[in-house]
């Protein structure tokens, strides 16, 4: 068995680790991130922000559309 006080500490941030930072080219991760966060629905939930909002617009209950149609 060996002492857990002999072991060596983790690198530190100046020892091959990078910062975590966001990148300023590549943003397709969030905007990928707010689109799911809008369609899935939250856990316990049966419908997701998305629909909840499609079906509160007042065109969609009424059945016409904004030129009545």
């Amino acid at each position: 068995m060996t002492d857990p006080t002999s072991q060596t500490p983790p690198p530190g941030p100046s020892e091959g680790h990078h910062r975590l930072t966001r990148s300023t080219k590549d943003r397709m991760v969030a905007i990928l991130y707010l689109l799911m966060w809008a369609i899935v629905p939250e856990e316990g939930k049966n419908t997701s922000i998305a629909s909840d909002a499609l079906k509160s617009n007042p065109w969609q209950r009424s059945g016409q559309g904004p030129a009545g149609y």
